[in-house]
């Protein structure tokens, strides 16, 4: 509860007043022509395909904006909100499953909700707190899943990571979960044989296939 009260106030307090900048407005103008022209699939930037960022964001910013009938910038930076809100409280809750101590696992959640940039890309809606954030609680679903050998935990990791390559494609999962992954063979190399670490493997290639759907329709669909 402290945590959800805390991330509100951080991210009400500077959503209203951040102007927009270009990325923002890519996805605004994006998420509003979905709606205009019902083009879910293919999104559009005044008038001309925009296949250089994966739909995800697009779609939660055109659900929005569909549901609020607000084209307000405040409104229209509430998914981003949400998302860091969301990877505050999956931070807490995974501490607390590997470390067993609730004020570690405090303290480690208010560090991540009072860093700057983590703020920052959260008052705007871009594509980068999306494919930062899942990847990020990705990483942690792992390690829990490797720890414990939790099935849900495997799945999450799994679902986390699709959401992330549909966010920014694998920008996320270079640059955290890839890391992450291979410090921690590097730190236990025995891990490396285990059949956890098979479903691992298989649940990864099972997320790059799944997030390559949109990526490779766009390119038979519109190779020009």
């Amino acid at each position: 509860f402290v945590l959800v009260v805390l991330s509100l106030f951080a991210y009400l307090s500077i959503i209203a007043i951040r102007e927009i900048d270009s990325a923002e407005a890519r996805n605004f103008i994006a998420a509003r022509e979905m709606l205009e022209n019902s083009s879910w699939w293919s999104p559009t930037v005044n008038g001309h395909f925009y296949f250089e960022n994966p739909p995800l964001p697009t779609w939660l910013t055109a659900i929005v904006m569909m549901i609020t009938r607000s084209h307000s910038e405040t409104i229209l930076r509430i998914p981003n909100m949400l998302c860091c809100i969301f990877t505050v409280l999956f931070l807490y809750r995974s501490m607390i499953r590997i470390k067993k101590d609730r004020l570690f696992a405090f303290l480690c959640s208010f560090i991540l909700l009072s860093t700057f940039m983590f703020i920052k890309l959260g008052a705007e809606n871009s594509w980068n707190i999306y494919t930062y954030s899942f990847a990020f609680c990705a990483s942690l679903a792992f390690y829990v899943y490797i720890k414990y050998g939790e099935k849900k935990n495997l799945y999450r990791m799994g679902i986390l990571l699709t959401l992330s390559f549909l966010s920014k494609g694998p920008v996320g999962f270079y640059s955290l979960f890839v890391p992450f992954f291979l410090a921690h063979y590097i730190i236990f190399p025995k891990e490396l044989f285990k059949q956890r670490t098979f479903f691992v493997f298989l649940t990864l290639i099972i997320s790059i296939a799944l997030s390559l759907v949109w990526a490779f329709s766009m390119y038979f669909n519109h190779g020009d």
